[in-house]
């Protein structure tokens, strides 16, 4: 799992970098249940790029609280709100515009969501996305595999108890059905392009997809 996300953030780095790379493309990206993430400050963004950082207002108060002596490196807007209910109108309120080329980002979020949630969640996103707009998440199809890896971790036994499968199987076919163009990328060949080979191999990977 830790070998996971270590090229999960750098496969997600350049997919949000290039998204926005080039003149005409995306200039808001927006990270769902951002946590504390640091890429608005670590990342070499282009100009003119905003960042909309959602997730819970004590997550967000903490990190500002952190972060507070370090400049971002585009223009960060935090927006406190719970994925679970209406955040679209406090997104719009930071000052998003729905009819703008947007990148996407749910970073290890779904499998904390039930499909019905997972489901609302992305229904929304398509909603608030032009023609063009842009995302990346997990591919969904190795909750069980990583579940039974983690049950040999006594310290993962309460995250596993949060996990809630998301979309699992069906991620894939269910962003298709919903107007989202997508293509897999399997961990192991993104861990050997990166010259990071997956010790003892790997099932899961990662989607991005195209709107529209």
């Amino acid at each position: 799992m830790a070998f996971q996300t270590v090229i999960r953030t750098r496969f997600y780095d350049d997919f949000l970098l290039r998204a926005c790379a080039g003149v005409g493309r995306p200039r808001q990206v927006v990270l769902l249940a951002a946590g504390l993430d640091t890429r608005a400050y670590r990342l070499a963004w282009p100009d003119g790029v905003a960042v909309y950082e959602i997730d819970a207002p004590d997550v967000l108060a903490f990190k500002d609280r952190t972060l507070a002596d370090v400049a971002p490196r585009c223009e960060r807007v935090a927006c406190p709100a719970d994925l679970r209910e209406d955040w679209a109108e406090r997104l719009a309120g930071a000052g998003f515009e729905p009819g703008r080329p947007t990148v996407w980002l749910a970073e290890g979020l779904l499998i904390y969501l039930s499909a019905e949630e997972a489901g609302r969640l992305l229904r929304r996103v398509g909603e608030l996305s032009a023609p063009g707009a842009r995302i990346a998440l997990e591919q969904g199809d190795s909750v069980e595999w990583l579940r039974s890896m983690a049950e040999d971790v006594p310290a993962l036994a309460r995250v596993l108890r949060l996990w809630k499968g998301g979309l699992g199987d069906d991620t894939c076919g269910w962003m298709g059905r919903h107007g989202w163009r997508t293509r897999a990328h399997e961990l192991g060949a993104l861990a050997e392009a990166y010259g990071r080979p997956v010790p003892g191999g790997a099932r899961s990977g990662f989607l991005t997809a195209e709107y529209g």
